[in-house]
């Protein structure tokens, strides 16, 4: 996948390169969540509460891709 690397710059203009990086660290701790959650036995064996959190995690995913 190609990046534009001005959209980058736009963002660490607007917001500061701290910003930034403070909530890439969010992202990716919400993903780090997601992970953990979906690990739990219990949850494992529902199919439910599985399919939820596998969309999580391609949510947070996401949203982790778009800060890096």
């Amino acid at each position: 996948m190609g990046y534009d690397e001005s959209v980058f710059k736009r963002a660490v203009d607007s917001y500061g390169s701290d910003m930034q990086q403070i909530v890439c660290v969010e992202e990716l701790s919400e993903l780090i969540q997601a992970l953990c959650k979906e690990m739990r036995p219990h949850r494992r064996n529902m199919l439910v509460c599985r399919k939820q959190d596998i969309l999580s995690i391609a949510e947070e995913l996401s949203d982790v891709e778009i800060m890096l």
